[in-house]
């Protein structure tokens, strides 16, 4: 059974703020990231334009700390999380 999103969305949020106390390194921004990556779902009125372009930014971001994954990951991750209308 899913977690609910406010659930997932508080415990990123405690992560954050336990891993900014901690650091401020390359190791915690790729933490949070992959976070974002593998929990990202398509919130509650979000437009099925503005979800991909927020699934871009956080592939972008990873690329830009050498974390990556492949075409075939992501693009099963974006299609997965599409509306099932």
């Amino acid at each position: 059974m899913p977690m609910p999103a406010h659930s997932l969305l508080c415990i990123r949020d405690k992560l954050a703020t336990t891993i900014e106390g901690i650091s401020h390194d390359k190791e915690s921004k790729i933490v949070l990231l992959i976070f974002d990556y593998e929990f990202f779902k398509m919130k509650l009125g979000e437009s099925t334009d503005e979800m991909p372009s927020k699934f871009i930014d956080i592939i972008n971001e990873l690329k830009a700390l050498k974390k990556t994954y492949s075409n075939k990951e992501m693009v099963k991750k974006l299609l997965n999380n599409l509306p099932k209308e």
